[in-house]
């Protein structure tokens, strides 16, 4: 009998890392342009870029020089954007597990305050965020 297994990227930030479902993810690319700066949102968000005829709000919890971002879809795309953008410090790497191989850790310190919750992966932590939360704090 197969194991059942989740498929995640793993989206390291400069202040840690974000283990989204692949299915979440729509694309990777070089940040080619520069991103709109906000002044009416919290400090993680960062401003917006035009992609594909779209602003899309960018987060990043510690806005560093980044040459990466992934677009990612949003779950509730009609009350709201129907994708955001998050700042990369590297290249995201894809994960696939057994749904019984995943342990959950107890990290207090948090890069988004959107966050279920840490789980222990086998080179660290990584943070499980809260998409609806995070998609309520970007309207």
């Amino acid at each position: 009998m197969e194991k059942e297994c989740i498929n995640c990227l793993l989206l390291p930030l400069a202040t840690g890392r974000l283990l989204v479902p692949a299915a979440l993810v729509a694309h990777v690319q070089p940040l080619e342009q520069p991103i709109i700066q906000r002044d009416d949102g919290p400090p993680w968000l960062v401003g917006n870029i035009d992609w594909r005829n779209h602003q899309l709000p960018v987060i990043a919890p510690d806005h560093r020089a980044s040459e990466t971002i992934a677009i990612l879809h949003t779950l509730e795309p009609e009350t709201g954007p129907e994708f955001f953008a998050c700042l990369l410090s590297e290249l995201p790497r894809f994960l696939q597990f057994p749904r019984q191989g995943i342990s959950w850790s107890k990290q207090e310190d948090r890069p988004l305050p959107c966050v279920v919750g840490a789980v222990q992966l086998d080179d660290g932590p990584a943070w499980i965020p809260d998409l609806e939360g995070l998609e309520a704090a970007l309207q």
